[in-house]
């Protein structure tokens, strides 16, 4: 590790683990975010919707996650069960959606959405690439995670324009800042992260304020222009110091 000139990290809590539990030295590391496209959301978010059999009158919830441990789906579903009772609409109107590769643990949440009785107001759509799609068509980007970096399922969520309600943790703090475009709530808090979606929902206004911050967010601090410049510059001065 110590023989490698230069790293980049695309977060400040990967850069963190290369230098304190790989050893790499700080000034050998640079952060550098993952460069996102803002989608055009308009067509497809009609596009999706029809061709999934959804009307425009339901209110969709998604988090684009391969169906990892350390994603703590289970939380997730939990807290949308709490979701479904509080509710002021009827049941039938809300729908979370969960598009993401089956990494082992597909089996036994289905089994635990079934045991919540969760019903059809959860659908598990497998690997898609499509997501972009699916974003535009939701209502909010959520996120259950117990540790990331700075995840691209909120980045894409954000660029979507949507509100995010996520765990309180360093990748995302990191992805959504303090601008005011997340609620975020514990981890493992089933509770709390249904009320932060309840108050989502409820607040229609609140959460296109929100979803507007988050997209001019990535626009500043997540652009693929600023990617490429920071690590063309990255590699000019790693050439730099080599050559001298």
């Amino acid at each position: 590790m110590r023989s490698t000139p230069w790293f980049a990290s695309n977060s400040r809590h990967g850069a963190g683990f290369l230098a304190n539990t790989l050893g790499a030295p700080l000034e050998s590391i640079r952060v550098i975010h993952n460069g996102v496209e803002i989608p055009n959301s308009i067509p497809q978010r009609t596009i999706w919707r029809s061709d999934n059999g959804l009307t425009d009158n339901m209110w969709l919830a998604c988090m684009a996650a391969n169906l990892h441990a350390f994603k703590d789906h289970p939380t997730l579903l939990r807290a949308w069960r709490i979701v479904l009772d509080r509710a002021r609409c009827a049941p039938d109107r809300l729908l979370l959606i969960l598009p993401g590769l089956d990494a082992g643990l597909g089996t036994a949440l289905k089994a635990l959405a079934f045991e919540l009785d969760l019903g059809r107001s959860v659908r598990f759509l497998g690997w898609s690439d499509n997501v972009p799609s699916v974003l535009a068509a939701s209502d909010c980007c959520v996120f259950s995670s117990r540790w990331e970096g700075v995840p691209n399922g909120v980045l894409e969520g954000m660029a979507a324009g949507l509100p995010v309600v996520g765990t309180d943790i360093p990748g995302i703090r990191e992805a959504v800042g303090d601008e005011g475009c997340a609620i975020l709530t514990p981890p493992d808090d089933a509770e709390a992260m249904a009320r932060a979606i309840l108050a989502v929902m409820e607040d229609p206004g609140m959460g296109r304020h929100m979803g507007e911050i988050g997209r001019e967010r990535i626009r500043t601090e997540f652009a693929p222009e600023k990617m490429v410049r920071e690590t063309t510059e990255w590699i000019e001065e790693g050439l730099e110091r080599v050559g001298r």
